[in-house]
């Protein structure tokens, strides 16, 4: 351009030239790589299109394939059409055959038709033969049975006899033999039954045998007199076998089929006879026993039956269907009969005082007396000589000669006095097992025999008789009174006496004590007798009591003055007994550990002091005095005890016990008991000090100052301990369960101050307050396989600081907690006991802040609650336990708790599985629970539904602070956390009414009372009243028997209760105001006598007491009042469902109730339950 150019602009053309050079070449080399990658894509292409040909050809040659097969079918199928041509030709040529051949059967028919006429005319010629043969049978039988009648005829002219040798000696007893004949009146349809009963010894066979004499004499019984043994079953087959081969109906193949035939002959029998069964003394008598005695047979006889047996008249009742008024019971000898009788069988002369001393030794039992006459006739020597004899040796003199035996198969053992109610022994012993009575009645029998003959009263059967401890398995918490002396007379072994006394003969009295001085079991039975004696005695007042309640000349104006009447009874019978102990004591004065067992005791020292009261007020001073001495006596050897240096102390014996009566109590020392008795009266055993130690092993303990006997429902009367101390007695009539009634008691062993206890393999038992208490920081006490059971308060107490272990212990029966830890209590730790059956909560817990621990425990049965936690408990742990059938929830948590719950199984609680009340900033974890079988919710908790359910009828300080009304320090309102929920199992926790039967068909898969699973080894026993109920063992039927009882008889028949209707103002109520809720309430209809009508009942809030008063009302609130009754508590607790405000522990039921007379008792019926009304 003619331009210079410029250096830097050239090298810059001249870079840009080279960029372009560079470029150009990578668009060469890209060209090339895409060439590359379209021939590759070409050539793939081309692959594809080759395969897709192939794949066609391989199609082309299966299709020629096919086609070359469907040919070939095609070629088959027109074979099979070719031969079913043939067979279609084959088959019609067949068919004419078979033709040809119908033609032929039917003339074969016709011919086989001819040959069946034929048959029939042969049939009708065998019948009329067959027909002549019945008529010859029929004949020969007539004739057979004209000979069988013939031959009966002639036994029946028979004057058969079975009639036992006559008694020559036999006197008295006219009045009985009167009355025997006044009751066999001759009868003209049916039979006349008599009774004899008594004693065994008594002559009960004598009197039948001379009545059936005196009748032989007047030609009375034409048709015959028979003797039938009822001693046992063997005895009583014979003599019925021998009466049949008498009168010729015997089967010596079949007895039953003889008994029958006998009997038939007894029925058919015109002339009058007596049948005699004597010594009916069998338990259980047999189906051919009662066939005979109770048998329809009888109505269509002519004939007199005469029983002797030693059965009460009661029993002869039942058993035999024979009317008390034609019982006769027979007594000893009189004191002429005795003297006559001694003085005929004896053979000998001697003065009439003689005599009578004799009568009055023996007690006038014939049995004895013809023992004494027959050792005097063949010894001929004088009466006075024997009766010295006697009074030494006694039993031993009684042993040398057998009374008369006058009936064929009688036992030997039924001739003497010493062996002759042998049988009643073993009856008491084996009815006292089926009876569930331990071994109370047993106790009873041995321990009369130390006692007067005559006049005993009931009051000496009680809690006494078994306070000197026996083995778990014999001690029984049933001393009924009724059922125990029931027993007893069962078989006469023992004689009513009045209405609440009982007797027994001084001869049954001798053989006894000869039977425990045998079996050396003299010092239990009499240590039996003395405290069984001390606790009736504690129970009645006594003279001074009686003497202290007159003030000046109150004593004239007193319109029912207390009676002493009791008091006498017992006081005389302490003055036998007191002669038997100083026999004993005579005896053993050497043995040093039956003085300390026996005589060294409070309750021995009342017992002499009782009968020198009596034989002071009977004037007998120089006795009274000789008793007074020994008291003192006594009391000299009651020492206090207290020990400050190492110690070890050892029973010797079965039971040896220590007495401390003032003070008992271990400072700063080591202190090991074993086989000790620390009895009911003790102060308590107390620990004291960091270097105090006490380890008790296989000790009874029941020791502590005592609380009121009813502690904490005292309601007054003997048992209250209010008076002593100057205090008025408490009334809780009306109020039980409200609220504690009565003075408080001591532990029976105390650990505090720093100390240490091991109590292993004892039983604490009805100590003054609770069984055992630790107390105070660094006391610790473990409690191992111990009976804890029947103490006034808690079974076992921590608190202050005081460590608990419990381990494999049974606690039960307490008047309030199983176990109560409380009061900043220090580490505790509750493993694998069995809590049932306290009367307040199994396990409270209050106030702790370090960790509790409840783990493989069974905790049932108890009133209230099975588990209670309450106001601020930090460290609880709760794990694998059982807590089933208790009275209110199984667990209650509220108050700032925190819980963790776990792995628990709950059951069949009365209100629901768990409840948790307002617990602020408390957390409750609950985990892998099995909740099930509840007649309530499983969990109930505050908010639940979104708001608080505060019941406003809840006014009482104690029903709002169950629930958690009152705030815990800190706290401003009510407020509550939601527990944490998981992984729990729930089964059947319906909220509803339920029948009685429903109820129990629940659990009958295994044990009704202890949940114990059925399986291949044992035998599960079934309730023998409603036979739904079952359990494992006879101790679980036992326990549960009190709350199962109403519902027994509720499933068995119509039953029902009558209730007296309190007004609500005589409890301090005023008119009720009705929620609105209850749809339709004071509408209904007014309740008229002598009609149905539904009333509604409910407990009261946290009260789990039977006796407390409960609330029925009707829909149209014209019956509004309270009412007492624990069997309707109890079916409200087992069937009710909750209130429905808090859903707590009220519960409700509807009953059908009926007046029926204005103004009287209210009926209401418990055996089906009214339907669920929403008023």
């Amino acid at each position: 351009m003619g331009c210079p150019v410029d250096k830097d602009l050239m090298k810059l053309v001249s870079i840009e030239v080279t960029n372009l050079e560079k470029n150009l070449e990578a668009i060469k080399k890209f060209n090339a790589d895409e060439a590359k990658r379209i021939g590759e894509a070409l050539q793939d292409a081309i692959h594809e299109i080759a395969k897709f040909e192939k794949r066609i050809a391989d199609i082309e040659s299966r299709l020629e394939e096919e086609l070359q097969a469907q040919s070939e079918k095609n070629k088959e199928f027109s074979s099979a059409i070719e031969d079913i041509s043939n067979n279609i030709n084959i088959i019609e040529e067949r068919q004419d055959t078979n033709e040809q051949s119908i033609s032929l059967l039917e003339e074969r028919q016709n011919e086989v038709e001819s040959a069946v006429a034929s048959l029939k005319d042969g049939e009708s010629n065998l019948t009329s033969k067959v027909e002549v043969l019945e008529l010859e049978q029929t004949q020969l039988d007539s004739r057979l049975k004209k000979l069988e009648e013939g031959k009966l005829d002639a036994v029946v002219d028979a004057n058969i006899l079975q009639l036992p040798s006559r008694n020559h000696c036999f006197c008295g007893r006219e009045r009985e033999l009167k009355a025997i004949a006044t009751q066999l009146k001759d009868t003209k349809r049916g039979c006349s039954e008599s009774a004899i009963y008594g004693l065994g010894g008594v002559g009960k066979t004598s009197l039948a045998v001379e009545f059936l004499w005196r009748q032989k004499d007047k030609e009375e019984y034409s048709g015959g007199i028979f003797w039938i043994s009822g001693e046992n079953n063997n005895l009583f087959q014979l003599s019925v076998s021998e009466m049949a081969r008498q009168v010729g109906t015997f089967d010596d193949k079949d007895f039953p089929n003889s008994l029958s035939r006998t009997l038939d002959w007894l029925r058919k029998r015109e002339q009058l006879w007596c049948l005699v069964v004597d010594n009916l003394d069998e338990l259980e008598m047999s189906t051919d026993m009662r066939k005979l005695l109770t048998g329809h047979w009888k109505q269509a006889a002519r004939g007199h039956i005469i029983i002797t047996t030693r059965r009460e008249a009661t029993e002869i009742g039942e058993e035999m269907g024979i009317e008390e008024s034609s019982c006769i019971e027979l007594k000893c000898f009189t004191e002429e009969e005795g003297v006559q009788f001694l003085k005929t069988r004896g053979g000998t002369a001697g003065e009439d005082n003689d005599f009578r001393e004799l009568v009055g030794e023996l007690g006038g039992l014939p049995l004895a007396l013809d023992q004494a006459a027959a050792y005097i006739r063949s010894l001929r020597q004088p009466i006075k000589e024997y009766l010295k004899k006697y009074r030494k040796q006694k039993m031993l003199l009684s042993k040398k000669k057998k009374a008369r035996n006058l009936v064929e198969n009688t036992s030997p053992e039924r001739l003497a006095v010493h062996t002759t109610w042998s049988l009643n022994f073993e009856y008491v012993m084996q009815m006292s097992e089926e009876m569930d009575l331990g071994e109370t009645p047993s106790i009873v029998m041995k321990m009369s025999a130390y006692l007067g003959p005559d006049d005993i009263p009931y009051q000496v059967i009680n809690e006494g008789l078994h306070v000197v401890g026996t083995s778990g398995q014999g001690v029984s918490d049933l001393w009924d009174a009724a059922e125990t002396v029931s027993l007893l007379t069962k078989f006469s072994l023992f004689q009513r006496y009045g209405t609440d006394s009982f007797s027994v003969h001084r001869l049954v009295q001798d053989v006894i004590r000869s039977e425990i001085e045998k079996d050396k079991i003299e010092v239990r039975i009499l240590c039996c007798a003395v405290h069984a004696f001390n606790h009736a005695l504690t129970k009645t007042r006594s003279p001074a009591e009686v003497c202290q309640s007159f003030v000046e000349d109150a004593v004239f104006s007193v319109e029912n003055p207390p009676s002493l009447q009791l008091w006498g009874k017992l006081a005389s019978h302490s003055t036998c007994l007191q002669e038997h102990l100083l026999s004993y004591l005579a005896k053993r004065e050497n043995d040093v550990e039956s003085l300390r067992t026996l005589l060294y005791t409070d309750a021995t020292v009342r017992i002499f002091n009782e009968a020198a009261i009596f034989f002071s007020i009977s004037q007998e001073k120089v006795k009274a005095q000789a008793m007074q001495k020994k008291k003192l006596e006594l009391l000299y050897h009651l020492s206090a005890f207290g020990i400050v240096n190492d110690l070890q102390i050892v029973g010797l014996g079965p039971h040896t016990y220590l007495n401390c009566a003032k003070f008992c109590q271990i400072n700063n020392a080591k202190c090991y008991f074993e086989n000790i008795v620390f009895p009911r009266g003790n102060v308590a055993l107390i620990c004291r000090g960091n270097n105090g130690a006490v380890h008790l092993n296989q000790c009874e303990i029941s020791g502590g100052e005592t609380s009121c006997e009813d502690f904490p429902e005292c309601n007054g009367g003997p048992g209250c301990v209010a008076p002593s101390s100057g205090k008025p007695a408490r009334d809780q009539t009306g109020s039980f369960g409200h609220s504690m009634s009565g003075i408080a008691g001591f532990p029976g062993v105390d650990t505090s101050h720093e100390s240490s206890g091991l109590i292993e393999n004892c039983v604490i038992h009805r100590c003054g307050g609770g069984g055992a208490l630790v107390c105070g920081k660094g006391s610790r006490l473990l409690v191992k396989n111990c009976e804890v059971h029947k103490n006034h308060q808690s079974g076992l107490e921590a608190r202050e600081g005081g460590e608990l272990e419990a381990i494999g212990n049974k606690i039960f029966d307490n008047g309030n907690h199983g176990i109560l830890i409380w009061k900043l209590a220090g580490k505790c730790d509750l493993n694998d006991n069995k809590i049932f059956e306290n009367a307040k909560e199994g396990i409270l817990v209050v106030d702790t802040k370090e960790k509790i621990t409840l783990r493989n425990n069974s905790i049932h049965h108890n009133r209230p609650f099975g588990i209670s936690l309450d106001h601020d408990n930090s460290q609880v742990l709760i794990s694998n336990n059982e807590i089933f059938e208790n009275g209110f929830w199984g667990i209650l948590a509220k108050g700032r708790t925190s819980a963790f719950i776990v792995g628990n199984k709950l059951t069949g609680n009365k209100c629901g599985g768990i409840f948790i009340g307002f617990n602020y900033s408390g957390r409750v974890h609950l985990e892998r629970n099995t909740v099930r079988d509840h007649s309530g919710p499983w969990l109930e908790y505050q908010f639940k539904n979104g708001g608080a359910t505060i019941d406003d009828s809840l006014s009482e300080v104690r029903e709002a602070d169950a629930l958690g009304f009152m705030l815990p320090e800190g706290e401003m309102h009510l407020y509550s956390k939601p527990p944490i929920l998981k992984e729990n199992k729930l089964f059947n926790n319906e909220e509803g009414l339920y029948h009685p039967r429903e109820l129990v068909e629940r659990l009958s898969n295994g044990c009704t009372y202890c949940h114990r699973q059925r399986d291949k080894t044992m035998r599960f026993l079934k309730c023998p009243g409603c036979h739904i109920a079952s359990y494992c063992s006879k101790e679980c039927r036992r326990s549960h028997r009190p709350t199962h009882e109403t519902l027994c008889f509720a499933l068995k028949s119509r039953y029902a209760v009558d209730v007296d209707c309190t007004p609500l103002a005589k409890q301090g109520f005023t008119s009720h105001v009705f929620g609105s809720h209850l749809v339709g309430i004071g509408e209904g209809p007014t309740p008229e006598p002598n009609r149905e009508f539904i009333v509604k009942i409910q407990t009261k809030h946290l009260n789990s007491h039977p006796l407390q008063m409960m609330r029925l009302y009707d829909q149209s609130v014209t019956t509004d009042c309270l009412i007492q009754s624990p069997e309707i508590f109890n079916v409200i607790m087992d069937c009710g469902v909750l209130g429905a405000l808090n859903k707590f522990t009220s519960k409700k039921c509807f009953f059908w109730a009926m007046f029926t007379e204005p103004g009287g008792k209210l009926t209401i019926y418990l055996d089906h339950l009214a339907p669920y009304q929403k008023w």
